[in-house]
């Protein structure tokens, strides 16, 4: 998608910028939760922070279904969304099918794990400290 770019003039207009977090999984589905549980606390208050869960077909449906019933009516839309990758599981494929779903081309993305526990911390030095156009 094209759209102006995103110039930053202030810290606030930093610590607002859309932030996509990019999580590759598989057979962890238990770690996947207790990270879904802890991005819920901070995406209810966030509503430029998203996820995208890359998954190979066999794990996407639990994925989304869980999302579905237990997450729905917490997040904004479009909030968590996920994205299938080829099996047998290659991580590489997940992160290139997770970054080409990025909204737009000036959004931030952050490739985390599940074992990552987040805090607002997180989020806020992503958003401060990462120039266009760089690797934090």
């Amino acid at each position: 998608m094209i759209r102006e770019p995103f110039e930053i003039n202030s810290a606030h207009e930093r610590l607002t910028r859309p932030l996509t977090i990019i999580v590759p999984v598989y057979g962890r589905a238990t770690t996947l939760y207790r990270f879904l549980a802890d991005f819920r606390q901070f995406a209810s208050r966030d509503a430029f922070l998203r996820l995208i869960v890359a998954a190979t077909e066999e794990e996407k449906y639990a994925i989304s279904s869980y999302i579905q019933e237990k997450m729905t009516n917490e997040f904004h839309s479009g909030q968590v969304t996920t994205v299938t990758c080829r099996n047998p599981f290659s991580r590489g494929d997940c992160l290139n099918k997770g970054i080409q779903a990025v909204a737009y081309d000036d959004d931030l993305f952050f490739v985390s794990d599940v074992d990552l526990y987040l805090t607002e911390a997180l989020f806020k030095r992503i958003r401060l400290f990462t120039d266009e156009n760089s690797l934090f």
